[in-house]
């Protein structure tokens, strides 16, 4: 065996594997993003919120060097850079679609009702209120409800959060719920 052998050691279980590429909080959400497809540094950083550049660098960094994701950097002014999943990180997805499956199951148990994420990246959770559902934005204001029909009535003032200025695309994901509930 050669003695110069530069590869990483790896833990012995599997699970430990898995956790020491995606154990950081960020690492995940990062890859939740990127399974939408290529992303801006500026993307990911609206999309995940309150992490400070300098930590979501270093997640990039790792998850690039761990072969989790592309990063690609264009000659312009100002520069940019676009970050997408390798093959390698796409086959993570099953790992956070499972998780997904069961954070909703929780959320379920936990906070009676099933969260539901819009094109636009906001999570809406969708609760059985008497004999209707109500939607919920993630500050808890009332956005949607079903009316006597079955069907989705949505606030007109959240239609411009969806950012379509009707609501077409603010009651897709409404019926994206329905449709699986």
């Amino acid at each position: 065996m050669d003695s110069t052998n530069t590869t990483l050691s790896l833990p012995r279980c599997p699970v430990e594997v898995t956790l020491s590429l995606i154990s950081s909080r960020w690492s995940v959400l990062i890859l939740r993003e990127l399974l939408h497809g290529t992303r801006r540094f500026g993307q990911i950083r609206k999309a995940l919120g309150s992490v400070s550049t300098k930590v979501l660098t270093a997640n990039l960094r790792a998850m690039e060097d761990n072969g989790l994701l592309h990063r690609e950097t264009f000659a312009e002014v100002p520069p940019r850079v676009e970050y997408s999943l390798t093959a390698l990180g796409r086959s993570l997805r099953p790992v956070l679609m499972a998780m997904v499956e069961w954070g909703t199951m929780y959320k379920i148990e936990k906070e009676h009702g099933a969260p539901v994420r819009c094109e636009t990246g906001e999570v809406l959770l969708v609760r059985e209120q008497g004999d209707s559902f109500v939607a919920l934005s993630e500050s808890g204001e009332v956005v949607a409800q079903t009316d006597e029909e079955g069907g989705w009535n949505v606030e007109r003032d959240y239609a411009s959060l969806v950012g379509t200025g009707d609501l077409a695309a603010a009651q897709s994901a409404l019926m994206a719920f329905e449709a699986a509930a």
